[in-house]
């Protein structure tokens, strides 16, 4: 017995755009194939490899991408042997963001992005060196504390004017949060603090002797 479709005249046919082929509405046999391909990029295509990377550590950092095109500029307008370089491309977002008053440390941005932070260091020059303070990390951490404004401003009053100590700014910073709790009978414990701002309990023990 003949199959349907050589029996169809296949008068009524339609072209499936996506597979490139002609089709018998009556049967449903493809009548010619491969005419043609539409080729539809998905979303991840439209974008390089670079700024799908980009954004990819500010998510981690819980950042918005609206900082990936001036990162990308930026990384763009340095000298090519410097942007082969390992650890350079996250210390342009080290410095881009903290140009714009989002204040990230080398530290931070090191355990988000696996680099060394030995290698992101080094990737500054000299007379271009970022300097942290501790009063620009503060209110950051504070937030991820769960600590309020009110709390915060009175912590800033405790942060030192200068850091003639010679600790990472991060040190100070979780040292001075957790001082204030401990007087202040906050229950956040010295270990949370310090898995919060990246650093070891430690770090934190020997800030305090030295400043006590």
């Amino acid at each position: 017995m003949p199959y349907p479709e050589n029996l169809c005249s296949h008068f009524n046919s339609v072209i499936d755009e996506k597979e490139g082929s002609v089709i018998c509405t009556d049967c449903g046999l493809v009548i010619e194939d491969k005419l043609f391909k539409f080729y539809e990029p998905c979303q991840k295509e439209k974008k390089s490899f670079l700024e799908e990377e980009v954004n990819e550590i500010l998510s981690k950092l819980g950042l918005p991408d609206v900082f990936t095109k001036t990162i990308l500029r930026n990384l763009e307008n340095e000298e090519e042997n410097r942007r082969k370089k390992k650890g350079f491309l996250e210390y342009v977002i080290y410095k881009t963001l903290n140009d714009n008053s989002i204040p990230i440390s080398i530290k931070e941005l090191s355990s988000i992005s696996g680099i060394s932070d030995i290698d992101i260091y080094n990737m500054q020059e000299d007379n271009k060196s970022l300097i942290l303070k501790p009063c620009e990390l503060l209110e950051k951490y504070c937030s991820y504390l769960g600590l309020n404004y009110k709390t915060y401003s009175l912590i800033k009053k405790e942060l030192p004017s200068q850091n003639i100590s010679g600790h990472n700014p991060l040190t100070i910073t979780a040292a001075t949060i957790y001082q204030y709790c401990k007087k202040n009978n906050i229950k956040l414990s010295m270990k949370k603090i310090a898995n919060t701002v990246r650093i070891s309990c430690v770090s934190i023990q020997r800030y305090l002797k030295q400043k006590n």
